[in-house]
């Protein structure tokens, strides 16, 4: 009798294992407990114009100077004070618009869409490559990382910024404190945490309790054409005084996560970073592109398991489906307890994606945003 008590559940086991929904339960998906999973769906799909149809850029290559046209790929945003704050990775040679830009959203929605205020300070204009945005919790001041991707003296694709959103016109540039000098060389601080790496690229910016700032690393390796997506988090703490802030030169590679495959199949980078303060979680945003596909996966992850290293969540559309966007998400920010707000940036990929039931193919000009609400 006792041996049969035993053998039983082994055959009821097995005999699961024979259907898809048994593979399922046994599956590495299920080392998420179903109390750890956040559950979003897509509550609107839209269209941002940066700037007018038709708009033409400088383009220079071999030091030789050619006009193009205009391509709006809005990597960052940060909803602060009933603003979206948007940031677009492309510099645009006009004077009368800026890469950094804010539209109306107030009670969950934009009042008029094409409201656009360009903030025109010149270190927005000579500063390239915006890759995330975030906030201070108190919302007083936000911060814009570059990419951090190549070398130059100008720190143009190296630099931090950061203002008060109601003084657009004093903005400050980041700088890190050792030994009593600042410095804003903080590309190498970010490099001796990743071992030296000759190439490695920023993507995520987010601002936790504490006083610290996060860096989201979307790939490493020897140069742009030779990398391997990267889910690495680097951490350092935020100064204030004299009313300006800091870096302390505590940088610290905090976070690798290299198991995405065991929940997913894309191999995936990290391309935004967002600190909940509803639910104190921070938000991390992935995004894959692939010779004929792109899209995007989200994750969840508390500080206790952040500090400790230990695999994030991914969120998911309903029990047994992982959330997966169709466009390549760049920019997350939180909008409330229940909803977020994501801004893609498919670069010049053209992928159809349904706006009110109906396929649509975006222009130059434009960036596909998602509202994502959660549900139960």
């Amino acid at each position: 009798m006792k041996f049969l008590l035993f053998i039983f559940p082994i055959l009821f086991i097995c005999s699961s294992c024979s259907s898809g929904k048994g593979k399922f339960l046994l599956g590495l998906n299920n080392t998420i407990k179903p109390s750890e999973k956040e559950y979003y769906n897509i509550k609107k799909t839209g269209v941002i114009n940066c700037f007018e149809e038709g708009k033409k850029t400088k383009f220079v290559k071999n030091n030789k100077e050619t006009e193009t046209i205009a391509s709006c790929e809005l990597s960052a945003v940060v909803f602060n004070n009933n603003n979206l704050f948007f940031a677009n990775d492309k510099s645009i040679y006009d004077n009368n618009i800026s890469p950094m830009f804010s539209i109306p959203f107030i009670n969950n929605d934009f009042k008029d869409i094409n409201d656009i205020t360009y903030y025109k300070n010149p270190k927005f204009l000579s500063t390239k490559k915006f890759e995330d945005l975030t906030a201070t919790l108190d919302n007083k001041y936000i911060f814009a990382t570059t990419s951090f991707d190549r070398d130059d003296s100008n720190y143009e694709y190296n630099s931090i910024l950061y203002w008060q959103p109601e003084y657009p016109n004093k903005v400050e540039f980041l700088s890190v404190i050792e030994n009593e000098k600042e410095t804003r060389d903080i590309k190498k601080y970010l490099q001796r945490e990743l071992n030296s790496s000759k190439y490695f690229k920023v993507e995520g910016l987010a601002i936790i309790p504490d006083n610290k700032i996060l860096f989201g690393i979307r790939e490493e390796g020897e140069s742009y054409k030779n990398f391997q997506y990267s889910f690495k988090i680097i951490l350092a703490s935020l100064i204030y005084k004299d009313s300006k802030y800091f870096l302390n030169n505590d940088f610290k590679l905090i976070y690798n996560f290299k198991n995405t495959n065991k929940y997913i199949q894309e191999n995936v980078g990290i391309f935004a970073l967002s600190w909940n303060k509803y639910n104190n979680k921070l938000f991390i945003l992935s995004s894959f592109e692939q010779e004929n596909t792109i899209g995007a996966y989200l994750w969840t992850l508390d500080l206790d398991k952040f500090y400790k290293n230990k695999d994030p969540s991914l969120v998911y559309e309903n029990n047994l489906i992982p959330l997966k966007l169709n466009n390549k998400a760049e920019g997350i920010t939180i909008l409330n307890n229940n909803e977020l707000f994501i801004i893609n940036d498919d670069d010049r990929f053209i992928k159809q994606t349904k706006i009110n039931g109906a396929d649509y193919l975006k222009k130059p000009n434009e960036s596909i945003y998602n509202i994502l609400r959660k549900s139960d």
